[in-house]
């Protein structure tokens, strides 16, 4: 696992998210956002660690986990907090079981 810190845009998300059971985690050598929605989808939050921050560009995928592993559904270059917390709780609303 690699040492690098948490910047603003993870720690205001986590702040914003936590409540919901979103948690940081590490997939691909990058720290994401994630949450497992039920036992078929789970969702990954990635690019919201960007150092880059003034250039705000965040991807989300949907993955279906069972049967197979594949990507449902993907959000990209959302580009503000608010865009994506409100993409996640409609998520969470699409795939709920």
């Amino acid at each position: 696992m690699s040492s690098i810190s948490i910047n603003k845009n993870l720690k205001d998300a986590t702040s914003k998210l936590h409540s919901y059971g979103w948690r940081v985690k590490w997939i691909d050598g990058e720290q994401c956002l994630y949450k497992k929605l039920n036992p078929t989808f789970d969702v990954e939050v990635s690019g919201i660690n960007n150092r880059k921050t003034r250039n705000y560009s965040v991807n989300v995928f949907v993955w279906e986990i069972t049967p197979d592993i594949k990507i449902v559904d993907s959000y990209t270059e959302l580009s503000s907090l608010d865009q994506v917390v409100s993409t996640l709780l409609e998520i969470e609303e699409r795939y709920k079981q």
